[in-house]
């Protein structure tokens, strides 16, 4: 009798222990499709000033256009977890994003030559997520994650041309600013399904405004507002 319960016992603490054993570190590549808002300020002088930049392309006046980014992302890096029972990590890792939004038609101004108002955005740095599992088992866990990236944030616009004719006298100056620094905040939700597949749904939110033309009034400043992205990762 007694030998029975203790290989039943031991049989419940080898199942056991095996169903603790949930995730494990692992190096992995993903790619995501991401989609979300971003915003362009523009200040633009009136013609007849003679001390201020005018774009002819665009109304006059202080306003804010926004546009649906839309753009696809890529990552390189690794987890890793802590404790028995693993279920608190961190990932460490590179990226890169891609994002392409039209402004739309609606702030052309009447009788000019048609003016195509685009977008093109890179980002691309390192980040750091805490991650956390909620249900924790061999074969699948669930959980959160919360971290921040620092990162280039680069910039090309359909904007950029006309700007630079527009200073042309003053080409020996910097004119545009199309790169900065960027610092980012990424949550989310993430499962694991085997040992291998592993899906994001998460949102990335961007800080900082990217000055990209500020000269004799005239200003164009834009910034990734936030992105929401559905991805896919490989553990190996």
């Amino acid at each position: 009798m007694n030998r029975r319960l203790y290989a039943f016992l031991s049989s419940a603490m080898v199942f056991g222990a095996t169903g603790l054993q949930a995730e494990r570190n692992a190096w992995y590549v993903g790619a995501s499709y991401e989609v979300g808002q971003v915003g362009q300020t523009v200040n633009n002088p009136k013609p007849d000033d003679p001390d201020t930049y005018n774009f002819p392309l665009l109304p006059t006046g202080h306003y804010s256009n926004l546009a649906v980014m839309q753009g696809l992302g890529i990552s390189v890096g690794y987890k890793q977890f802590f404790g028995k029972k693993k279920w608190f990590g961190l990932r460490y890792y590179g990226f890169m994003d891609y994002g392409h939004a039209v402004f739309g038609a609606n702030e052309l101004v009447p009788g000019t030559r048609p003016f195509a108002n685009l977008t093109d955005m890179f980002t691309y740095g390192g980040g750091i997520d805490t991650l956390y599992d909620v249900i924790n088992k061999k074969d699948v866990t669930f959980g959160f994650f919360l971290g921040a990236a620092i990162a280039g944030n680069s910039w090309g616009n359909t904007t950029g041309g006309t700007l630079l004719g527009i200073t042309y006298p003053a080409k020996s100056e910097q004119v545009l600013d199309p790169a900065m620094f960027q610092f980012l905040f990424n949550l989310g939700m993430r499962t694991t399904i085997g040992k291998h597949q592993e899906f994001d749904f998460g949102i990335k939110i961007p800080t900082i405004n990217d000055y990209y033309f500020n000269k004799k009034a005239l200003a164009f400043t834009y910034r990734r507002q936030y992105s929401l992205y559905v991805g896919y990762r490989y553990n190996f």
